[in-house]
Order: C-alpha cells, then structure tokens, then sequence
C-alpha cells in the first residue's frame, strides 16, 4: 500500500496518538508545582503552555489540559480577590488606628486564606500530574 500526498486544495488530516499531548499536560502540571518556590511566574508559564497545546492534544492528556487552565485561572482570581482584601485592611489600619478591632482579624484572615489557596493550588497539582501518570482522568 503506497501513502499518496493530499491533492492540491484538499485538507490534511493528521493521525494523532491517543496520548497525543501527554508530555505538555505533565510540563504543566510540573511547573504548577513549582508555582510556590518561583513566585507563581512558572504558574503563568504553565497556564500559557497549557492553552497552547490544548489544540493538538486528544483524548485524556486534552481533559487534563482543560482542567490546568481552569485550575489557574480559579486560583488566580481567588488570589487577586484576597489579596486586594489584605492590602485593603493593610492600608485601612495603616489611616486609622481605630478600626483595628476589625480590619486586623480581616487583614491576618485573608492573609492565611491566601496561604491555603496557595497550598491548595500545589497539591491539587500533584494530585493532577499523579492521575495523568496513573492515566486516570484529572
């Protein structure tokens, strides 16, 4: 059996593996754990990597790559949202010293709040990278 070319014109279809895309969902699911140590620039990598490959990805490895994407962007705006709440009481106690019955436990809150969405961030990505290698879905 010969493999022509496609005829001018006509679209080229390409066979992918089933596990096409695997090595980019386990890149990111790597940088994603490396998020802590780099001050989350290797997240924003990930992130970057992630939406890339979606397109060529099939299958279990495409699943994955989805979920990295919403992982960050849900710990992402949850970040922002709670590190606005910090500055702002941060900045609150700074003006005015006698809102510090509630701007304190805001401020030391929110800051904690942030710790855990950290540390959720980093272990829902280990869970991640151990379910694709396992080739379970995310």
């Amino acid at each position: 059996m010969t493999v022509l070319p496609p005829e001018p014109g006509r679209p080229r279809f390409n066979q992918t593996h089933e596990s096409a895309g695997k090595p980019a969902a386990m890149i990111v699911w790597a940088l994603f754990m490396l998020a802590l140590p780099s001050a989350n620039l290797l997240a924003i990598v990930g992130m970057l990597v992630a939406a890339s490959s979606r397109g060529g990805a099939t299958g279990l490895a495409r699943q994955h790559l989805y979920r990295q994407v919403k992982l960050f962007w849900s710990a992402a705006v949850l970040n922002i949202v709670l590190m606005a709440i910090c500055m702002a009481s941060i900045a609150g106690l700074a003006m005015d010293l006698s809102q510090a019955g509630w701007l304190l436990p805001l401020a030391i809150i929110s800051g904690l709040a942030l710790i855990v969405t950290t540390l959720w961030f980093t272990v829902r990505s280990a869970i991640g990278a151990l379910n694709l290698a396992r080739d379970r879905m995310p």
